[in-house]
């Protein structure tokens, strides 16, 4: 069960209810579902683009079932061209240092560039790193 809390005013950001840390595959679903309940969100990217590793990702995803030709490249791009139409707000080349708690008015998550954007929620979707449990040697995926 979640409890509404009074929307608060930042510095340079205003009625943000939920901060999303991350803008791959789980960032953006979490973005595009919580802007249709109506909730405002702002998105933060480290990358230049939503997509997260699928920006970097040369190979099919046979694991998406309802489109396992996809590449990684057609799966960040329709990440990316998803946002447009709701009006997602998100920032890209944004390095989350850190995320404090505000008490009963919720969480601070402090950017690299030195702002602090408040509110309530947070959803951290920063994702891992890509793995070849062995089988392939990284210079293979560069």
């Amino acid at each position: 069960m979640f409890i509404k809390m009074d929307r608060i005013r930042n510095d340079r950001l205003s009625d943000v209810e939920v901060t999303i840390v991350g803008a791959g595959p789980a960032g953006c679903s979490a973005a595009l579902w919580l802007k249709q309940l109506g909730l405002q969100v702002m998105l933060l990217e480290t990358s230049g683009a939503c997509g997260g590793l699928q920006n970097k990702n040369p190979f099919t995803n046979t694991w998406i079932a309802t489109n396992p030709h996809a590449t990684g490249a057609s799966v960040a791009k329709a990440l990316r061209e998803s946002m447009v139409p709701h009006k997602i707000p998100h920032r890209v080349h944004t390095k989350v240092e850190h995320i404090e708690s505000a008490g009963s008015q919720g969480w601070v998550v402090h950017t690299e560039q030195g702002e602090c954007i408040q509110s309530p929620y947070v959803v951290l979707a920063h994702g891992v790193g890509f793995s070849t449990s062995g089988l392939l040697r990284r210079a293979q995926l560069a």
